[in-house]
C-alpha cells in the first residue's frame, strides 16, 4: 500500500470510528460520500490537499453526528430533545449555543407564570405582578398568566426549529 492509500485508509478508519454513536445505515452512507470524496480527490493527485480541507476525521464525523441529531430531534417534535441537540452543538456554534441559552430562559419564565397563576389562589396578596404597593392585574392573572406561559413556550420552540433547520442547511459540506 502506498503512502497516499494508507494516508486515506487511516483519515478513513478514525473517521467511521468516531461516527460509533450513528445508526449503522447512516454511518454506512457518511463513510461513503467521504470514502468516494476522497477517492476522487486521490484521482486528480490532490488526496492530502482534500484531507486538510475535510479537517480532522473526528471534528468532521461530530459534525455529522450532530446534523444527524439535530435533524431526529426536529422530526421527533420534542422541544426538550431539540434543546439537548442544540447545547451539544453550542462547542462549535454560537449560534446554538445562544439559542440554547434564551430557550431555556424562556422555557424559565414560562414556568413562573404557571407557578404564580397556581399558587395566586392560596397567597392572593403576596401573589401577581405589583407595581409598588399596587397589583396590575388582580384576578386577570389567571388569563394572563397561563396565556403568557403558552406563548412564551411556543416562541421558544419556534426559535429553535428556526435556529436548527438554518445550521442544518450549513452542515457539513464537501
Amino acid at each position: 500500500m502506498n503512502a497516499p492509500a494508507s494516508a486515506k485508509s487511516d483519515y478513513l478508519r478514525r473517521f467511521e470510528a468516531r461516527l460509533g454513536k450513528l445508526p449503522s445505515d447512516e454511518r454506512d452512507r457518511v463513510v461513503l460520500e467521504i470514502a468516494s470524496h476522497l477517492a476522487e480527490s486521490e484521482a486528480r493527485g490532490r488526496l492530502q490537499e482534500s484531507m486538510v480541507g475535510l479537517g480532522a476525521p473526528d471534528l468532521l464525523a461530530r459534525s455529522f453526528v450532530d446534523d444527524v441529531r439535530l435533524t431526529a430531534a426536529l422530526q421527533r417534535r420534542s422541544p426538550v430533545s431539540l434543546l439537548f441537540a442544540l447545547l451539544e452543538r453550542s462547542a462549535r456554534s454560537a449560534a446554538a449555543g445562544v439559542t440554547g441559552f434564551v430557550a431555556v430562559v424562556m422555557y424559565l419564565a414560562s414556568f413562573t407564570f404557571l407557578a404564580a397563576t397556581a399558587s395566586k389562589p392560596v397567597l392572593k396578596e403576596r401573589v401577581g405582578f405589583h407595581l409598588g404597593d399596587r397589583e396590575l392585574l388582580g384576578d386577570w392573572v389567571y388569563l394572563v398568566g397561563p396565556l403568557a406561559a403558552v406563548l412564551l413556550f411556543l416562541l421558544a420552540d419556534w426559535l429553535m426549529r428556526k435556529v436548527a433547520a438554518r445550521l442544518l442547511k450549513g452542515g457539513p459540506r464537501l
